[in-house]
């Protein structure tokens, strides 16, 4: 089939299917609503092509030179996309599933609201500045790159993220489900508004990162660095902590009901109208703490350190205070009264 066929039968709408365009030069032509099954486009050129509302099924489009290309709405299945270069190029409410996009350039690409499902991502570049409410689901990203990225709304679902850089992304009301990000460093970045709903993310560095209003529900944060982060507002509940170094943050009206925050280090921390409900508090440092108007009601505090601690309105209510040592019990609300007495009336010893 020559080049000429091929964009005739794309323009009356007919599918294409086991065709070799091998090297073609197919740069700045009209492919929009093609409907193309296993064609190969190894190293063909298709700057500026528009390839919008295409339908691509097991097709080859390795080392392709794709950039600034239209692909708005095209699907992508089980395609071969390795060392392509889309970069610049459009793709908004594209669609890739099962496809290979090892070391494809994006740089630049808009990817507002595109969708990776199951898609092989390693080495990719996507340094991108529109990246709104993309989706990434179960992908394999080692050592992809979003250094610089500006991120919103997108979902990471069930990734290994442990190796993806993400130096000076910004990152807001991003969803990171079920996904791992251990030893991940987001010093001094900003990550807003943000969901890690039940992830992993042991050992990550948070220090002097903007994460308020975030969403830590269910994730494991053992022996990472929290230092001198803004998490105001922030959910922790049911996460875990252990070890993690929360010194010096902000974490003004968090939320902890439940968490596991043995050894965790608040020294210095503005935990100001924070709520520690049941909280496992077991060895944690609060020394020089702002603890004003928080909730300690039916936490474990064995053997934490309370030494300087700012205490004014703060309840301990049925807290459990064995070892735990105090500079000054001024400001503490040992049990709260109608708390107590509705407790004692129902007979229940929460």
């Amino acid at each position: 089939m020559t080049r000429d066929e091929l964009l005739d039968r794309i323009r009356h709408g007919e599918q294409v299917a086991d065709i070799d365009c091998t090297g073609w030069d197919l740069a700045g032509v009209d492919l929009s609503g093609a409907m193309l099954e296993r064609v190969n486009f190894t190293g063909a050129r298709l700057t500026g092509a528009n390839m919008g509302d295409s339908m691509l099924s097991h097709c080859v489009l390795a080392e392709c030179e794709i950039s600034k290309s239209r692909l708005e709405g095209t699907k992508f299945l089980a395609c071969d996309l390795a060392a392509a270069r889309l970069s610049d190029a459009v793709l908004t409410q594209a669609h890739f599933v099962d496809s290979d996009l090892r070391h494809a350039v994006l740089t630049g690409a808009c990817l507002d609201f595109a969708s990776f499902s199951k898609c092989q991502l390693a080495d990719a570049q996507l340094q991108v500045q529109a990246c709104d409410r993309a989706v990434f689901l179960e992908s394999q990203t080692e050592r992809s790159d979003f250094t610089g990225a500006l991120l919103n709304f997108v979902t990471f679902y069930r990734m290994d993220l442990t190796t993806v850089r993400f130096a000076n992304a910004r990152c807001q009301s991003v969803m990171f489900v079920e996904s791992d990000l251990s030893r991940q460093v987001f010093s001094g970045q900003e990550l807003t508004l943000c969901q890690f709903t039940d992830s992993k993310l042991e050992a990550v560095d948070f220090s002097g990162a903007r994460l308020t209003q975030s969403n830590f529900k269910g994730a494991s944060l053992r022996e990472a660095s929290l230092s001198g982060a803004d998490a105001r507002l922030a959910l922790f509940v049911e996460a875990d902590l252990h070890a993690a170094d929360c010194s010096g943050g902000r974490f003004e009206q968090s939320i902890w009901a439940d968490a596991r925050l043995e050894a965790v280090n608040f020294e210095a921390a503005n935990l100001a109208l924070s709520v520690f409900h049941r909280a496992q508090c077991v060895g944690a440092s609060f020394r020089k703490a702002d603890l004003q108007d928080a909730d300690f009601s039916h936490a474990r505090l064995t053997d934490a350190d309370m030494s300087g601690a700012h205490f004014l309105r703060t309840r301990f209510h049925r807290a459990v205070q064995e070892g735990a040592r105090f500079s000054s019990r001024g400001g503490i609300i040992e049990n709260d009264p109608e708390l107590h007495k509705a407790q004692a009336w129902s007979g229940s010893p929460h």
